[in-house]
């Protein structure tokens, strides 16, 4: 058969040497009965990738190259599994060619060959072909041959099946039953020593070391022999039998009898090198983005989206540098990370016509040693560790412990150590922050949003920006959105009750309305309170009062149960931009766009302190909980301020961008802030520390607020998606 593919080419000039793709240089060839394999390298890289070419003899038809193609497909949505051969994709307009995962070892017939014959060995390794093979059913795929030389044991004593997709091959028997026939004759084998004994329906014997358990042994092979109504319904209650037998010889479980593992950040990563690769940049994005949904710290998948943004020149190149400034905190890519900062910022003394070579994308390595279950056992044992110190009531010892083993893996999402620190946090008193982790990542039609706000009592977060519709959604497991209209009219701030009941828009117009946060989100109240857009809007803390600042310079003071207003002129030639009342009492703090600050007294009976605090307009006000301070950010500063007598307490460095937001966590001691260079910092307003820098990995951020907990804060994107951060902190226990 001809065609465009590779595999229908009579010659393929890549040489060892050669670069191809872009960045992978070859740098092995290798030909077997039915294809050709090149082993790709990146620069200066151990981490390869092979390409296999099946021979145009293996397809009669385009047919059966495309059904090929299909299967193919079907194998790269397995991902990355510690005893699956991985692949990542058909080369873009080919059929037949795919990119693998390199595996390094020997095959399981030159294993028996070597004379491995402990039935400790021989059990282990079996066991951790039926993980592969399970793990290929409950994906919908079946290997159907699974022959020793199939199978490659790693340098690491890892088994690993390939080849799970193969050139249609005529009258071979479809379905699981097949693997697990399969799965039996492999163990014949090993048992036998034999790498032909599998073919055999029945061993005449095995050999005289395994005569203890030579019953067991037989009662499982002629099981998977045995006809579809006989044989063993599925993999898992073969490795269970197999499990037995090992108990019963050794007195434990197999140590590889459970595994836990999840690989999928891993191999999107992965996915999008190969997409880098080949010139698909937005497709390679979107599973970067992918990669950090499932593990926000994957170093390697952290590193390529940096080098992606670099590649795509839609980034200054100093937002770059900070950008892997951020990432070099805690991370294993370091090296390759301080190479890359030194190249970018060659290029920024170069001229930007000027075309510099840049580093590679890094991939992330496959599994290769059995070191995986030794970390999974360890993990378990650390678990009971933890577990045992919370049930004693050993809490500064479980904390230790906890925050040890979390530290160690970056603060990842993890369900075991978030739900114990969950259940120590109410026992303790914050001290320093440890970690901060991104909870989650809410997408959002693209719109930045501009307001955000929690509404307490449930799992929902009300947004806006840019038109009229409020959108809220439920940040827990289900993704529905609901919206609220203004009528046509552009939302310009957004707030709601301490309760929850009330969620108070305004609007560019001078209007602000009322809707009922549950049932229908029934409209309770509107009213034209200004003369321009509605800047400003908050509710006192007891839930009492409510205030809105307009571009009129006025701030109108509401008596939610009676309905009745107090309007006070706050500037006569300057907007009203930011407002919020104080702690607990009714004073309040507003800001202009002119950069002045005032403090009133007791809803705006008086004014007790005109500060002159920005050159430009007050981008962010934030009161401390405790209502002793207030923070302000205008332009590329933050100042720190005495809520009592108005004295200027400590200037901070704000964001580049010309806009700064800022946010007082509920500790009353950590400032966040956050700006359009897409990077929120942490600091500790008693050491003066920056304890995290965090970068949101979008195009800029345009609000903060208060989470639903004290130790979670929410951000709102340029983009428009919303992201939850949770504050993993230091507890003291009395």
């Amino acid at each position: 058969m001809t065609g465009p593919y590779l595999c229908n080419r009579d010659g393929i000039d890549w040489v060892v040497g050669r670069k191809i793709f872009g960045f992978f240089v070859v740098s092995g060839i290798r030909l077997a009965p039915l294809h050709s394999e090149y082993s790709l390298s990146l620069h200066r890289r151990q981490e390869k990738l092979v390409v296999r070419i099946p021979f145009a003899t293996q397809f009669r038809t385009a047919e059966e190259q495309q059904s090929f193609a299909t299967r193919i497909h079907q194998w790269v949505r397995l991902g990355m599994h510690p005893h699956v051969e991985a692949c990542f994709g058909l080369i873009p307009g080919d059929a037949s060619a795919y990119f693998l995962e390199e595996i390094k070892g020997v095959t399981l017939t030159d294993w028996i060959r070597a004379g491995q014959t402990s039935l400790r060995s021989i059990l282990s390794l079996f066991m951790q072909l039926c993980h592969g093979v399970e793990y290929l059913h409950a994906h919908g795929l079946a290997h159907q041959q699974l022959l020793p030389e199939r199978i490659i044991i790693t340098h690491g004593s890892l088994a690993k099946i390939k080849e799970v997709v193969r050139p249609e091959a005529p009258g071979k028997e479809q379905g699981r039953g097949s693997d697990v026939r399969g799965l039996g004759g492999l163990l014949r084998s090993m048992l036998a020593g034999e790498p032909g004994a599998g073919d055999k329906q029945k061993a005449a014997h095995l050999p005289d070391h395994l005569r203890n358990q030579g019953a067991l042994l037989l009662a499982v092979l002629e099981r998977c022999a045995a006809p579809a109504e006989k044989c063993y319904p599925d993999v898992t209650a073969l490795r269970h039998d197999v499990n037995r037998i090992y108990r019963l010889a050794y007195g434990l479980d197999c140590p590889y009898y459970s595994l836990e593992t999840d690989l999928r950040a891993e191999t999107c990563n992965n996915q999008a090198v190969v997409c880098f690769a080949t010139g698909r940049l937005r497709e390679g994005l979107i599973k970067l983005q992918h990669a950090l949904l499932v593990n926000d710290r994957l170093p390697e998948a952290v590193y390529n989206l940096i080098l992606a943004k670099l590649h795509s020149g839609l980034f200054p190149l100093e937002r770059i540098l900070v950008m892997i400034d951020a990432a070099m905190v805690d991370s294993s890519v370091t090296d390759q990370l301080a190479v890359l900062k030194v190249q970018v910022r060659n290029l920024l003394e170069k001229s930007r016509q000027q075309r510099t070579s840049l580093p590679c994308f890094l991939l992330c390595s496959s599994p290769q040693s059995l070191a995986l279950y030794r970390q999974d056992r360890q993990r378990l044992q650390k678990q009971r560790e933890i577990t045992d110190h919370l049930q004693q009531l050993h809490y500064e010892t479980c904390l230790k412990s906890l925050l040890a083993a979390w530290r160690e893996k970056r603060f990842v999402k993890d369900p075991f150590l978030a739900g114990i620190y969950d259940r120590l946090l109410p026992k303790g008193d914050k001290r320093e922050i440890a970690g901060v982790q991104r909870y989650a990542t809410l997408p959002s039609p693209d719109r930045a949003v501009e307001h955000l706000v929690y509404l307490p009592g449930s799992r929902k977060i009300a947004g806006a920006g840019g038109d009229d519709r409020i959108r809220i959604r439920n940040y827990g497991r289900g993704s529905k959105v609901s919206t609220i209209s203004t009528g046509g009219q552009a939302v310009s701030g957004l707030a709601v009750s301490p309760d929850g009941r009330i969620i108070a828009a305004g609007t560019e117009e001078g209007e602000v309305v009322f809707w009922q946060s549950r049932a229908g989100h029934a409209e309770l109240w509107r009213s034209h309170l200004h003369h321009g857009p509605v800047n400003a809007l908050c509710f006192s803390r007891d839930g009492r009062f409510f205030a809105s600042g307009g571009a009129d310079g006025a701030m109108v003071i509401r008596t939610i149960a009676t309905g009745r207003e107090k309007t006070v002129t706050a500037w006569d030639d300057q907007r009203m931009v930011r407002l919020s009342f104080v702690g607990r009492g009714l004073d309040l703090v507003t800001g202009s766009d002119a950069g002045e600050i005032k403090i009133w007294a007791a809803r705006g009976k008086k004014c007790l302190h005109r500060l002159a605090a920005h050159a430009g307009p007050v981008d962010s006000l934030a009161v401390a909980p405790q209502g002793d301070f207030f923070v302000s950010a205008g332009g590329e500063e933050i100042k720190l301020w005495d809520i009592h007598s108005g004295q200027c307490l400590q200037q901070l460095p704000g964001h580049p961008g010309g806009r700064t937001l800022v946010l007082v966590l509920d500790d009353n001691r950590h400032l966040v802030s956050a700006g359009l260079d897409d990077m929120i910092r942490i600091r500790d307003l008693i050491s003066d520390e920056v304890v995290a820098m965090l970068d949101a990995r979008g195009n800029g951020l345009r609000c903060l607020a208060r989470g639903s907990q004290p130790h979670l804060f929410f951000v709102g994107q340029q983009g428009g998606s919303m992201i939850i951060w949770k504050i993993i902190y230091q507890l003291i226990f009395a």
